[in-house]
C-alpha cells in the first residue's frame, strides 16, 4: 500500500508533482511532467498552483519559481521534510483521519462521524469501501462498525501508518509524555542493552498503540499456531517482556499480558530489535534457515557476508508474522535484485513461500526486491579489491596538485584509493619523480608522469588500474 493512496485525488497529483521534482536535478519542463503524471495541461497547472500553496503553507521559505518558457524550478530550505510534508497532507485526507479515528474510539459511532467530519452517510460508507480496498493487503476490513482483523495484525498497520505518515520531531512530541516513556528504560534495563533513539520512538509508538486498544471491547483474535506460540514462550527474551509488562500493565487492571507480551515480541523481531541465528527456538528458527537459503542463493557458495542476517532477519520475520506493508521512500539508492539477477529473486520468492508464507503482497515482494538488490550491491562492491596508488615527489606543492587533480579524473572509477605515499609503504602502482628514493618508496608498478599530467597520462593511469582489476 502506498500512504499517498490514502490522499484525496488531486493531492495524489501534487505530491507526485512534488516527488517528481525531487527525483530531478534541474528545473522541469511542464510537457516533460504532463507526459509522466499523465493529466491534461490545463490541470496540471492548477495543481503546480496548489502544490505551492500547500508548500508555503507548511513552510514559509519553500517555493516553486517559473523560469523561462515551460520550465519551473523547485526551492527548499535545508531543513525541509518530505515525511513532513506528506504529514501535512494527510491531516487534511479525510481517509486518514478516519483511520485514525477508528484507532482512538472504543468503537465506531457512524453518527458522530457524520458530525466531526461534515459529510453524508452515503459519503461516509463510499469512505468506508474504498478503505476496505487498500485494507485488504493487511487482511483487515471495517465491517459491522468494526475494524475487523487478527489484533497483531491491526498493531502492526498501525505502527507503519504512523511510522511512514509522521516524522520523527512530530512523533516524539506526541509520545514523550507518555507514560510509557519508562517503560522503555526498564526494558533496556532488563534486557541489558541500549536502545537507539530509532529504537525508543518505535517503542513508545508501539506502547501508545497498546494503550489506545485497552478500551477496545471486542474479540482480540491470535491467530498464530498454538505450538509455535509455546515454543516462543520459552525464549528468555519472551519471559523478560512478559514479567516487564506484567508488572506494568497491572496498574491498568489489565490481564491480557501473555497475548500483549506475543505482539512485542513479534513487533521486536520484526523490527531488527534482536538478531536471530541459527540456534533460536522455532517458529524463529525458521527465520534463521531462511536467511541461509537466501544467502547462498545471493551470494551462491561464498560464506554470508557479515551483518547480512541484520537485513535479512526483519524482513523476514515480516513476512512470516504480518500480512502487507506500506510502500516507503527508500534511503536505498542502488537498483533492485530483479534487475540484473532475475534468476536469482525468482529462487528467492521459492524458499519464502515454502518456508515463510504464501500470503506475500505485491509490496512485500518489492520490498524483498530491494533489500536483496542491496545485499547484492553491497557484496559485490565487498569483493572489489581496492588498488593503492601512492604519489611520491620531492615538491610537496607539486605531490598536492597532482593528488587533487587524479581524485577528480579518476573519482569515477571503483576500488581506487589514491593518497600521497607514505614511506615503507607498498604500493601497486607508484607516481613518481625521478629524485625518489625507492628504497623507501615502494610501487609494484613505478610510473614516471611524461608531461605533468597530461590527458595522455591520465589515460595511462586508467589502463594499467584495469590491468590489475582483470589480473587479481
Amino acid at each position: 500500500m502506498k500512504i499517498i493512496n490514502l490522499l484525496e485525488k488531486n493531492q495524489q497529483v501534487q505530491f507526485a508533482i512534488f516527488d517528481f521534482f525531487l527525483d530531478h536535478q534541474t528545473g522541469i519542463h511542464l510537457k516533460k511532467l504532463e507526459k509522466n503524471i499523465q493529466i491534461s495541461f490545463p490541470t496540471l497547472q492548477k495543481e503546480i498552483s496548489a502544490l505551492q500553496l500547500e508548500l508555503h503553507a507548511y513552510h514559509e521559505e519553500a517555493q516553486i519559481e517559473k523560469g523561462e518558457g515551460d520550465l519551473y524550478h523547485l526551492f527548499l530550505p535545508n531543513n525541509f521534510s518530505r515525511k513532513g510534508f506528506l504529514n501535512h497532507y494527510l491531516q487534511q485526507s479525510l481517509n486518514y483521519q478516519l483511520l485514525i479515528a477508528i484507532i482512538q474510539s472504543k468503537s465506531i459511532s457512524i453518527p458522530q462521524l457524520m458530525i466531526d467530519f461534515q459529510i453524508s452517510e452515503a459519503s461516509l460508507f463510499r469512505r468506508f469501501k474504498a478503505l476496505n480496498q487498500l485494507l485488504e493487503e493487511f487482511d483487515l476490513q471495517i465491517k459491522n462498525k468494526k475494524l475487523i482483523g487478527e489484533e497483531r495484525q491491526i498493531r502492526y498497520f498501525y505502527f507503519q501508518l504512523f511510522w511512514q505518515g509522521s516524522y520523527q520531531k512530530q512523533l516524539r512530541k506526541k509520545l514523550n509524555a507518555s507514560v510509557s516513556k519508562n517503560l522503555v528504560g526498564v526494558l533496556a534495563n532488563e534486557l541489558k542493552r541500549t536502545f537507539s533513539k530509532e529504537e525508543e520512538l518505535k517503542l513508545l509508538l508501539w506502547f501508545y498503540l497498546m494503550e489506545l486498544r485497552f478500551n477496545y471491547q471486542g474479540n482480540k483474535k491470535t491467530q498464530l499456531p498454538i505450538d509455535d506460540q509455546l515454543v516462543i514462550q520459552e525464549d528468555p527474551i519472551f519471559q523478560i517482556l512478559k514479567e516487564v509488562l506484567a508488572r506494568y500493565l497491572s496498574r491498568f487492571a489489565y490481564q491480557n499480558f501473555e497475548d500483549e507480551t506475543l505482539y512485542l515480541y513479534l513487533f521486536c523481531f520484526a523490527e531488527g530489535f534482536f538478531l536471530i541465528d541459527e540456534q533460536t527456538l522455532y517458529p524463529l528458527e525458521k527465520i534463521a534457515q531462511t536467511n541461509k537459503q537466501v544467502a547462498k542463493i545471493l551470494f551462491e557458495e561464498v560464506a554470508m557476508p557479515i551483518k547480512t542476517a541484520l537485513f535479512l532477519s526483519p524482513i523476514h520475520c515480516q513476512i512470516a508474522f504480518f500480512k502487507g506493508c506500506f510502500e516507503e521512500s527508500s534511503s536505498l539508492t542502488h537498483g533492485r535484485l530483479s534487475d540484473d539477477h532475475a534468476d536469482k529473486l525468482r529462487a528467492c520468492m521459492n524458499v519464502i513461500e515454502k518456508k515463510l508464507s504464501k500470503q506475500v503482497s505485491h509490496n512485500q515482494w518489492q520490498k524483498l526486491d530491494l533489500v536483496y538488490g542491496y545485499l547484492i550491491y553491497f557484496f559485490e562492491r565487498s569483493q572489489v579489491q581496492t588498488i593503492e596508488i601512492g604519489l611520491a615527489y620531492t615538491n610537496p606543492l607539486i605531490a598536492q596538485n597532482f593528488l587533487i587533480v587524479l581524485q577528480d579524473k579518476l573519482q569515477l572509477l571503483q576500488g581506487v584509493h589514491l593518497e600521497l605515499a607514505e614511506p615503507n609503504k607498498k604500493y601497486q602502482i607508484l607516481i613518481q619523480d625521478e629524485y625518489i628514493d625507492s628504497m623507501v618508496y615502494q610501487g609494484v608498478i613505478q610510473l614516471f608522469l611524461i608531461a605533468n599530467l597530461s590527458n595522455f597520462d591520465i589515460e595511462r593511469i586508467v589502463q594499467l588500474v584495469h590491468q590489475l582489476k582483470r589480473n587479481n
